[in-house]
């Protein structure tokens, strides 16, 4: 049974880098590509997609069937792999399934990456790739197959999509819920003014604090405040600024996703720990760290 993905209705490209794309399970894409349904599927097609006098240089699509009663759990599954190499090899008998597959956590499960290399029906090298996750009884895949060399320059989109099919399932982290905060201050100035002028002498002061709400019912609401103030020659500058953002969040107690209204997301790893001056929410991307308190 294969699972239906349609357009959201009236869906329209919004501020932000990837946009939601159907009701059934909550896709994004990127902003520069386009979406073609499909009776089966969803064709993804990049903005800068190369043609050749054969057609497109690279596709890609998305496809969801149910796998309801069939006891799999799981997208390593050999029985998951097997049919999906099928499929390929149906269509592109001269792909061939490479013996490594990469693991990809996503949020509270683990999905698959598989690889095809092989020849065309014209005998040009190509490659094919497929990123596989089961969820509510479902088996989501986003593959994609081009000539040699293409799809490399496209997987960071590519893990955004996959990332996106797991964003809205509601699983919730309990502990992150409640208010947290952020505080900073920073000051210049120079205290040797011997051979400095009235203006090279400025001075400055800035305070930066944030306020970021986890609600139960999947919301999240962050205040960001600044005040900042100059000094130079005898004059002073005043700035204060406020945002607001909201949107809708998920964690699974490793990873914390969080969906902005306008569609775009960031993910964190975090983990809470307790100090001598209370809780402590500790994110991380890469080698940048975030610390917020309760």
């Amino acid at each position: 049974m294969v699972m239906p993905l349609f357009i959201h209705p009236g869906a329209c490209r919004r501020k932000g880098e990837y946009l939601p794309s159907s009701r059934r399970s909550y896709i994004l894409y990127p902003q520069q590509w386009a979406m073609n349904e499909l009776d089966e599927a969803l064709q993804l097609v990049p903005g800068d997609v190369v043609m050749t006098p054969d057609g497109p240089s690279e596709f890609y699509f998305v496809t969801g069937e149910s796998i309801s009663g069939t006891g799999i759990f799981r997208a390593e599954d050999p029985r998951v792999i097997t049919y999906v190499d099928q499929q390929v090899r149906s269509a592109l008998p001269g792909l061939h399934l490479q013996d490594h597959k990469k693991g990809v956590d996503l949020l509270g499960t683990q999905g698959v990456v598989l690889t095809w290399e092989g020849l065309n029906n014209a005998g040009k090298p190509i490659e094919g790739r497929a990123y596989i996750v089961v969820t509510k009884g479902f088996a989501l895949s986003l593959s994609g197959v081009s000539l040699k060399g293409l799809i490399s320059r496209r997987t960071p989109s590519l893990e955004k999509i996959f990332t996106s099919f797991v964003i809205g399932q509601g699983q919730i982290d309990p502990a992150l819920t409640g208010t947290w905060h952020k505080h900073a201050t920073a000051s210049l100035a120079n205290p040797d003014r011997i051979y400095e002028t009235a203006w090279s002498a400025a001075q400055s002061v800035s305070e930066e604090k944030a306020q970021l709400t986890f609600y139960p019912d999947g919301q999240w609401h962050r205040i960001n405040t600044s005040h900042m103030v100059v000094g130079a020659g005898g004059v002073w500058l005043e700035d204060k600024g406020k945002d607001e953002y909201r949107g809708r969040w998920n964690a699974d107690g490793k990873k914390l996703f969080m969906l902005y209204q306008d569609n775009t997301w960031e993910e964190f790893f975090y983990k809470i720990v307790m100090t001598d001056s209370g809780l402590e929410l500790r994110t991380s991307v890469g080698k940048m760290a975030v610390i917020w308190r309760r």
